[in-house]
């Protein structure tokens, strides 16, 4: 889970990586997958919004 307070969006390095399940993303969220990052290492969140990733 990453949340970005912040009034500009941000980059986080991902711990390992490799594809992330996206299951949360600002106001969308849901008991499946929304989208993949697919062999991401980085991910940018949107500025005010959280982000809910799987491995």
């Amino acid at each position: 889970m990453i949340h970005n307070p912040n009034a500009a969006s941000i980059s986080i390095n991902l711990p390992a990586k490799g594809d992330w399940g996206v299951v949360v993303k600002g106001s969308v969220a849901g008991t499946k997958v929304l989208a993949t990052l697919k062999g991401a290492n980085k991910v940018n969140v949107d500025a005010s919004s959280t982000l809910v990733l799987e491995k």
